[in-house]
C-alpha cells in the first residue's frame, strides 16, 4: 500500500494512505514534536495529537524523590510544559472534534514515580482516558536488555470515546532500529472529503 509520512521526532511518526489525503489535513498549531490531524469523517472531525514527551535518565528517574536533584526537577519543568501546550490545543478543539493523544508520553500510567504522578494528574485534569483495548504490553526495551516499561499511549477525550475497532501493539522485529515497538489504532468511521473553495477566475485590467 502506498502511504505518506507526515514527520517524525524522537520515535513519533504519523502516516496515512496517499488516498485519503483529501480527508486529513496538517494543522499549524504544531510543531517539531507535536503534530496535529483534522481528519474529517461524517461525525464529528477527529483532532489526532501526536507528540513526543521530553525523556529523562533512567537513574534520575529511579530518585524522583530526592528534591535536590536539579536536573531531574529541570527534566519535570520541561514535562510540565509540554502538558501546559497540549492542554491549550485540547481546549481549542474539545467542544467541536473528537480528541486522540497518541506517542511516546515518556511516563506510565502504572508507576509512580515523580515524571509518572505529572503524567497521570495531566490527562486526569485533561479528561482523558486510556481504553481498555489498548492491551498493558511493554513499548519500550531499554539497550540494556534488562528494563522495559509501557510508555506509549492512545488517550482520548472521555466523553467522546470514537468507535475503535482495535489497538495493537506490536512486536519487536529484527529491522526495528528504535528501542520502541509501533503501536496502531484502527477506528470504524467514514472518512468525508474536505471542500475546496472553488478559485475565482482573475480579470486583468488596467489601473486606470
Amino acid at each position: 500500500m502506498d502511504y505518506n509520512l507526515i514527520r517524525g521526532y524522537g520515535g513519533v511518526c504519523v502516516f496515512w494512505r496517499k488516498e485519503i489525503n483529501s480527508c486529513v489535513k496538517v494543522c499549524e498549531k504544531g510543531s517539531d514534536i507535536i503534530i496535529i490531524l483534522e481528519i474529517e469523517t461524517n461525525r464529528n472531525p477527529i483532532c489526532l495529537v501526536n507528540n513526543y514527551m521530553p525523556s529523562t535518565n533512567t537513574k534520575k528517574l529511579n530518585k524522583a524523590h530526592n528534591k535536590s536533584d536539579k536536573d531531574l526537577n529541570k527534566a519535570n519543568e520541561e514535562y510540565m510544559s509540554m502538558t501546559s501546550e497540549i492542554s491549550e490545543i485540547l481546549e481549542t478543539y474539545r467542544h467541536t472534534h473528537n480528541i486522540i493523544i497518541c506517542g511516546d508520553m515518556n511516563a506510565s500510567i502504572t508507576r509512580n514515580t515523580t515524571r509518572d504522578l505529572l503524567f497521570q494528574n495531566f490527562i486526569q485534569d485533561a479528561g482523558l482516558t486510556p481504553t481498555p483495548k489498548q492491551s498493558s504490553k511493554y513499548t519500550f526495551f531499554h539497550h540494556n536488555g534488562k528494563s522495559q516499561s509501557q510508555i506509549d499511549y492512545f488517550l482520548f477525550n472521555e466523553h467522546h470515546l470514537p468507535d475503535i475497532n482495535k489497538i495493537e501493539t506490536h512486536e519487536m522485529k529484527p529491522k526495528n532500529c528504535s528501542d520502541h515497538v509501533p503501536i496502531s489504532l484502527s477506528l470504524n468511521t467514514t472518512l468525508v472529503k474536505y471542500k475546496v473553495k472553488a478559485k475565482q477566475n482573475k480579470v486583468m485590467c488596467r489601473t486606470n
